[in-house]
């Protein structure tokens, strides 16, 4: 619940943090503890608030790109990254859905060039080539086929 001693910077600050963390606005009221239309809905029709809230955004999307980075990196050839993919798609489709539109044989190519690079990189840890694995998976994830 919302403490009547926090000012309203302190309840939008608690909400952008959990919404940086957690990506949703439903997740982020509930761990501010604050309701969506007393406070969120009329806080939208502040520009500096908007702003932060994108900034926020950016924060959520840019978490998402370094665990799919982390994932990559540790991923054994049974694991599948299309949740992860598909989240990526979601908050950010300017970077990681080319064309805005991706069919299921793209997503299976990317998947499974994405496990093909993760093997390569378990196989060879100490490789200097792991540096070039999370390259060309940074690739394969902006819509550039592998060679």
């Amino acid at each position: 619940m919302v403490d009547r001693n926090e000012t309203k910077a302190d309840r939008q600050k608690a909400f952008l943090q959990a919404y940086a963390l957690r990506g949703t606005v439903k997740a982020a009221m509930d761990i501010a503890g604050i309701n969506r239309r007393a406070t969120v809905g009329t806080w939208r029709g502040d520009p500096e608030f908007l702003e932060e809230m994108d900034n926020a955004a950016r924060d959520f999307r840019e978490s998402l790109e370094e665990l799919a980075f982390e994932r990559v990196k540790e991923q054994k050839p049974s694991h599948s990254p299309l949740l992860l993919i598909t989240l990526l798609n979601a908050h950010w489709p300017d970077k990681y859905r080319p064309g805005n539109a991706i069919d299921d044989d793209k997503a299976r190519d990317m998947a499974k060039q994405l496990r093909r690079l993760a093997g390569q990189a378990k196989k060879n840890p100490a490789d200097a080539e792991t540096a070039d694995v999370v390259k060309a998976a940074q690739n394969i994830a902006d819509g550039h086929r592998p060679e």
